[in-house]
């Protein structure tokens, strides 16, 4: 019976651990396009080395290396943030790991409940399953500390954030000394205490110093991002202004050269050569670009993405319609519009790009209008009919992504912000995406 409730410690102890790392990788990180069947498999993997370390009952510290480099392998193949950050997190996990261990072995030895080695001098103690319990459950309660406080962040309550993100882990801390002061005395049962007991304040203060690192790292990844945005942002309202240019140029050649042509247009159909006259119309209007225009909606923001995103859709014989009655301004950061729209357009043109079977009609509709406070964007499109999803959540299929890989996920996170919704749909041959904004202040 012994042996069975120790096997059963050791499934649970093992599942809360994987559990603990992919619930903290998953909150700082985020998942690229690797398969997620190979993501489970690591998972597994990781469970599997927890089995195993708790069934030798391998010392303490023997086997903090193998954890770290198994999250570290875990955060740099499966998640797309930058290295500094995958690392950093990878540290976060195995040093508040020993902490919370060290924390709890410090405050089992003062009450009598953590059985010591015989050779006191080399400290590697193999913790009981009851300290186990325990040091997963301070785990456990550390990183839901740590979410908290990032979510206060996030919600921009920065002095809230600031004081919890002081006191949480000074109460902890400052919670294992006192615990930890039972059976104060001298010999080498205090010295061992007194080890782990400042090993943990320095792996809690270890701890406290990554998480503070990591946060500043995101921010700069998140600043990075959206200067990236921005340059792209201004470089393609440049183009457009380019473009008006060249469309004014031509503008005022025709009216230059306008009478002449009506006096042609006027001695074709006098003389009733009717289809010189029709293929002299439109070669007149494929010859002045300017007749078609480049203006979609008179907002310069919208103008500048559409027109560069769109610019080439007739030579790949792209269908378009196009409706949107948008004032110039509207209560939307341009970076956010940039994203919005820039990622909408880049899908569609690319998945109309994607369909190389002859005769199959390619084509973009996209409707923008506003309905009392709320923008309302349609955009659908033909594709191959081929998608990808996971957890209900379509994930892109295209082979080089555009604004710093920001994708439909990154969409919704726009949504949220200005608490509006995000849908999308397919049928056979068809791809819907419906997003609305609220166009009130956001708070």
């Amino acid at each position: 019976m012994d042996i069975i409730l120790k096997w059963i410690t050791y499934i649970v102890l093992s599942a809360a651990e994987t559990w603990i790392g992919y619930r903290l990788f998953n909150t700082y990180l985020t998942r690229n396009s690797v398969r997620q069947t190979y993501y489970w498999l690591g998972v597994v993997c990781y469970f599997s080395f927890q089995m195993l370390s708790y069934v030798n009952e391998s010392p303490m510290f023997s086997t903090a290396g193998y954890y770290f480099l198994f999250s570290a392998i875990i955060a740099i193949v499966f998640f797309s943030d930058s290295l500094q950050n995958k690392i950093t997190i990878a540290s976060l996990f195995v040093i508040m790991n020993y902490a919370c261990k060290t924390a709890v072995t410090a405050v089992a030895i003062a009450w009598g409940e953590q059985i010591l080695p015989t050779g006191l001098e080399n400290y590697r103690i193999v913790m009981d399953s009851w300290s186990q319990m325990m040091a997963c459950l301070l785990f456990v309660l550390s990183l839901w500390g740590t979410i908290c406080i990032r979510k206060l962040r996030l919600n921009k309550q920065n002095l809230l954030y600031a004081a919890i993100s002081y006191l949480f882990p000074v109460t902890v801390m400052i919670s294992v000394s006192i615990l930890s002061q039972k059976n104060v005395g001298v010999g080498p049962v205090n010295s061992i205490k007194i080890f782990y007991l400042y090993t943990s304040v320095l792996l809690f203060s270890a701890s406290i110093s990554l998480f503070y690192l990591l946060g500043k790292n995101i921010l700069l990844d998140m600043s990075g991002e959206k200067s990236a945005v921005m340059e792209e942002l201004l470089s393609l309202q440049r183009r457009h202004y380019e473009r008006l240019d060249v469309s004014q140029r031509e503008v005022q050649s025709l009216r230059h050269d306008i009478k002449n042509h009506m006096r042609c247009l006027y001695a074709l159909l006098d003389g009733g050569h009717n289809s010189e006259a029709q293929y002299y119309i439109k070669e007149l209007y494929y010859d002045n670009k300017a007749l078609k225009g480049v203006n979609y909606s008179g907002n310069i923001v919208i103008d500048s993405i559409l027109s560069n995103g769109l610019a080439n859709i007739e030579q790949n014989g792209i269908d378009l319609k196009c409706s949107i009655i948008v004032p110039p301004v509207l209560n939307v950061a341009d970076v956010d519009l940039c994203i919005l729209f820039g990622n909408l357009i880049d899908n569609a043109v690319e998945a109309c790009g994607r369909i190389t079977a002859p005769g199959e009609r390619k084509f973009i509709v996209l409707n923008v209008n506003i309905k009392k406070d709320y923008l309302f964007i349609d955009i659908a499109n033909s594709f191959t009919g081929e998608v990808k999803k996971q957890n209900n959540i379509y994930k892109t299929v295209k082979i080089d992504e555009r604004y710093c890989g920001i994708g439909l996920f990154n969409i919704q996170t726009i949504v949220e912000k200005y608490n509006g919704e995000f849908s999308a749909s397919h049928s056979e041959n068809v791809f819907n995406v419906s997003v609305m904004l609220s166009l009130l202040p956001v708070k």
